[in-house]
Order: C-alpha cells, then sequence, then structure tokens
C-alpha cells in the first residue's frame, strides 16, 4: 500500500510511475498538489516488476528516506526524456538518464 504518482512530460509525451510507501506517506503529503510542477531529489529508479502496471514505461521512480520533494514555480530547468538501464537487480548496473535541458 502507498501513494502512487505519475510523472507527466507533456512534451513528449511520456508518463513514469512514481510510488510512495504507505509509512513515508504522511511525510510527503503536504508537498503534493494535483497538477503543481515539483522537483524530486534524491530519489530511486527501480525497474517496474509488478505485473500491475498502470503504464508501459519500465521503470518507476521510488521515493526513499532521504527524497526531498518541493513545489517549483518558475525554474524548471529541464525535463527527463529516457531512462535506460540493462538489469537494476544488479548494484553494479548502468542507469542512464537522458535529460532535456531547456536555455
Amino acid at each position: 500500500m502507498g501513494i502512487t504518482v505519475l510523472f507527466l512530460d507533456e512534451k513528449v509525451n511520456s508518463v513514469i510511475h512514481g510510488f510512495i510507501s504507505a509509512g513515508r506517506a504522511n511525510h510527503y503529503m503536504p508537498s503534493l498538489k494535483v497538477s503543481s510542477i515539483v522537483k524530486d531529489d534524491r530519489f530511486e529508479v527501480a525497474r517496474w516488476s509488478s505485473m500491475y502496471k498502470i503504464i508501459d514505461h519500465s521503470f518507476l521512480i521510488r521515493f526513499i528516506s532521504p527524497t526531498i520533494i518541493y513545489e517549483v514555480i518558475t525554474d524548471v530547468v529541464g525535463q527527463i526524456q529516457s531512462v535506460q538501464g540493462s538489469d537494476l537487480s544488479k548494484e553494479t548496473t548502468r542507469v542512464v538518464i537522458r535529460l532535456l535541458i531547456d536555455p
């Protein structure tokens, strides 16, 4: 159980699933507002392994204890274009996150 967050990228019509566990839900609830633009720091990217996927993207953004989330009003500098990795169950797996940085 927990909170499902969908990260929307309107420019490339992409959605990435985010998850906040029930134990951390109360900590993040004040920062979550419908249709807000947020910046997340210190999160974990994992392969989405559940058979109950709500989107087609193969990766999941997981909120962990050091994760910080705050609303961004005007200083959005980029967006996630893609996330690639071969086997995220291994500690030494390389993950490539492509970002589009706005000038």
